[in-house]
């Protein structure tokens, strides 16, 4: 079995899938995922346009030895309660020092979407769809302004619109931005491309196999995935996570295994 067999195949579009909904559909580029030794999450962000924009740790021998005593079974990296990183620390190893932009903690997610039609992926009225599906308002919480409260307060989901960004001076090169009626902020989006393989399964089982959309979203923050979305992946506490999953930036071991949280526990796949 070949590389590419084996690690999966993404394709992407050629262009930066600007402009007008009649732009072309992106088209199959034959192109792998990434080094097989990147961690998942790295993976995922370079699928979703920004490849090597959060470098991974160095999965080293306090990981192995700490997995196989058993002593990280059930820790997700939030409760390690670590405040300080060295390159000795189980916690480096866990999570990324910090996003770059686009990809700002609490504030980036990336989904693999599943499609039969790549036809329709530049289309407004396709990202309406799917960011109706897959997301909903967040609840306010007791950190929050008086004001941003009530903005929550009146938000419904259902009133957003979405456009063509066509802005292609900006560095994220978003394709398309989503606004709610009485949100003063927009939901940025970038369709990367369309990712075909199984190097995710393990993470996202209940989701259906085969082509997916590989779309990037820059939140507003207003936003949080639907409960059970396994194939929404978000930034956030250094670690990119969906409902059952929470994948480390930590590169493969020499087994060419990768470090995951599935379900609470650290899991090599």
């Amino acid at each position: 079995m070949s590389l590419s067999q084996k690690v999966g195949v993404a394709v992407f579009s050629l262009s930066l899938l600007v402009g007008c909904a009649s732009t072309p559909a992106p088209k199959d580029t034959p192109l792998e995922v990434s080094n097989p030794r990147a961690s998942l999450a790295s993976s995922l962000v370079s699928l979703a346009g920004y490849p090597g924009l959060i470098p991974d740790n160095s999965y080293g021998p306090n990981l192995d030895a700490a997995i196989n005593a058993g002593t990280m079974a059930t820790l997700l990296p939030d409760d390690l309660g670590i405040s300080t990183f060295s390159a000795a620390s189980i916690g480096f190893a866990l999570t990324s020092l910090k996003g770059t932009y686009p990809m700002d903690n609490n504030f980036s997610m990336v989904i693999l979407a599943p499609i039969t039609d790549a036809s329709d992926l530049n289309s407004p009225d396709y990202i309406k769809k799917l960011m109706l599906s897959s997301f909903e308002i967040r609840k306010a919480s007791k950190l929050d302004r008086a004001d941003l409260t009530a903005i929550l307060a009146k938000a419904n989901i259902n009133d957003m619109t979405c456009e063509t960004y066509g802005n292609i001076l900006d560095q994220a090169n978003y394709t398309h931005s989503c606004s709610i009626k009485s949100i003063p902020w927009a939901e940025k989006i970038r369709v990367a491309g369309i990712y075909q393989g199984d190097r995710f399964d393990r993470v996202m089982p209940s989701v259906q196999k085969g082509k997916f959309a590989v779309v990037f979203l820059r939140s507003s923050g207003q936003l949080v995935a639907k409960k059970n979305m396994e194939n929404v992946f978000s930034y956030k506490s250094g670690t990119l996570s969906n409902s059952i999953a929470v994948l480390p930036f930590v590169s493969a071991n020499s087994q060419g295994q990768h470090l995951v949280y599935l379900h609470g526990k650290a899991t090599l796949i």
